[in-house]
């Protein structure tokens, strides 16, 4: 599942295809779109530190007119009723140093 999730949020982001081949460096603010609908859903802040990817919810867009929830109350744990925006939701990413447009091994979290 996390692997499906970082597919999409890499693969739909603002430029994704040419983040996909030519940008090393995915730091910046990068506008997350729905899969199916195909509407914007979120802009994530992504950086790197210490050589590890991370991305926060920067903000989000209501559906359908629908009011947005700020909480995360479909998360478990440590992020359950946490605010959404603001929230760290990519972290512990390692570029492959075999091919750097790639960032392996890190945990996503899908508020």
């Amino acid at each position: 599942m996390r692997a499906l999730i970082a597919t999409v949020i890499l693969s739909t982001c603002m430029l994704g295809h040419a983040f996909a081949q030519t940008v090393v460096s995915p730091d910046g603010y990068w506008k997350t779109v729905g899969d199916v609908s195909n509407v914007p859903r979120s802009v994530i802040k992504m950086w790197t530190e210490h050589g590890e990817l991370f991305g926060k919810v920067m903000n989000g867009f209501p559906v359908n007119g629908e009011p947005l929830n700020p909480y995360c109350v479909n998360c478990s744990g440590k992020f359950h009723n946490k605010l959404i925006v603001g929230l760290t939701t990519m972290w512990g990413y390692a570029q492959n140093q075999s091919d750097p447009n790639q960032w392996l091994s890190g945990k996503i979290l899908d508020p």
